[in-house]
């Protein structure tokens, strides 16, 4: 296995741990896209959040729907 292969398989099992898109990065609680998508949950609460470059988009209950609508605002 070469190191580009590994760094490949690596990366994509990290993203599959983390439940989140190809191309994306970040920790569980903090997650960025590459189209200047970011999710987030602040403090304590129980609220995601989905900004877009900075500007404030939404606030959802579900980490997965949260990433959804981000994908779906960075690509409108």
């Amino acid at each position: 296995m070469t190191r580009a292969q590994f760094e490949d398989r690596a990366i994509r099992e990290a993203e599959i741990r983390l439940g989140i898109p190809v191309g994306w990065w970040g920790r569980y609680n903090d997650v960025y896209g590459p189209g200047g998508e970011h999710v987030y949950k602040a403090g304590k609460t129980f609220v995601w959040t989905v900004s877009l470059r900075g500007r404030l988009v939404s606030r959802h209950d579900s980490r997965a729907y949260a990433i959804a609508k981000a994908r779906k605002v960075a690509t409108a």
